[in-house]
């Protein structure tokens, strides 16, 4: 596992399965709600094949996973409570409560790293969108972004609020892309 300058990775995770509030904090590796900004050259570094989709910036955000689902990777993860717990996201959810997306599994009642900004996976429930769209706030199945309803006959784009990220390629039914994010939750 590569460290970072923080002395943990962004893909590790702790199990905490608290049975007390205290628990959590006395378990969590660094505060909820902890951001950390992975510059544009450590990315490059982890992408050797040269692909350069994994480059730029990318902002992680500390979280407790306090649902009842695991978050796996594209899933997104909603405000849940005070503070930095989430839980999977729901079709009520709005952009200001998507906090971020899981791009490893953090299991229900484990704490670690979700992206909140830059290139990662992100998974649709269904079809609809095209490259260079905006990503919408709605969720379709649990945890997963759904574009029906966004575009017009046209194909033009509908915009009818926020959104969490941009499109760099189309969406099929059930699929798990790449995409630039911009969580704001």
């Amino acid at each position: 596992m590569a460290m970072t300058a923080m002395g943990i990775d962004t893909t590790q995770v702790t199990l905490i399965n608290p049975a007390t509030t205290s628990d959590i904090f006395s378990k969590i590796l660094c505060p909820l709600g902890f951001i950390h900004l992975e510059p544009a050259s450590k990315q490059m570094m982890k992408n050797a094949a040269g692909d350069i989709s994994a480059s730029g910036d990318q902002s992680w955000i500390y979280i407790y996973n306090e649902g009842d689902a695991d978050l796996t990777p594209g899933d997104l993860a909603a405000r849940s409570g005070n503070g930095a717990a989430v839980a999977l996201s729901t079709a009520t959810d709005a952009a200001s409560a998507i906090v971020g997306v899981a791009q490893h599994t953090i299991p229900s009642q484990a704490a670690g790293f979700i992206l909140r900004k830059g290139w990662g996976l992100v998974q649709f429930s269904s079809a609809g969108l095209k490259n260079n769209n905006i990503i919408p706030t709605r969720a379709g199945a649990d945890g997963a972004a759904d574009p029906q309803g966004i575009l017009t006959d046209a194909g033009a784009l509908e915009f009818w609020g926020d959104n969490i990220g941009h499109l760099t390629q189309d969406v099929g039914d059930d699929e798990l892309l790449e995409a630039w994010l911009d969580c704001s939750g």
